[in-house]
């Protein structure tokens, strides 16, 4: 890359982090659901934490109505990169549905910053769980 372009990319993260320092909040830089067997874990970092209290993961059928799933304690300020992690076990009562999440960062002071972007995830449920549920039904 050409030293213009290193310039343009380092003034844009410190207009990132020069924001997050006046409105607080997080800025969060990688956020992804992974399935596996009757789960989802739910991986993000952050970049910076300015005044950050928790972060709360929220789940949706229909990216319409969100249901808080999980509070994570936050760093509360950090300049650094921390990593986060929370398994949504719940899952495993639907098959092959398609649930989406999104994190909301609210601050020491009790305000709520901007949403992160939303992700789908769609669930993996195992054939032994699928097919007992299937059995369970035909005798109701």
């Amino acid at each position: 890359m050409s030293k213009r372009c290193y310039q343009v990319i380092l003034i844009a993260l410190l207009v990132v982090v020069f924001i997050s320092q006046i409105f607080g909040g997080a800025v969060i830089i990688d956020f992804k659901g992974i399935a596996s067997r009757n789960q989802i874990t739910i991986k993000f970092s952050t970049m910076s934490e300015v005044n950050c209290k928790e972060f709360v993961i929220e789940r949706s059928l229909d990216k319409k109505t969100y249901d808080k799933i999980a509070n994570l304690e936050a760093s509360g300020n950090s300049n650094l990169k921390k990593d986060y992690e929370y398994i949504d076990r719940s899952v495993f009562r639907a098959t092959d549905n398609t649930f989406y999440y999104r994190i909301k960062i609210v601050d020491k002071n009790g305000s709520e910053s901007l949403y992160s972007e939303t992700i789908a995830v769609t669930a993996s449920v195992s054939g032994v769980r699928h097919t007992w549920g299937s059995i369970k039904a035909m005798f109701r």
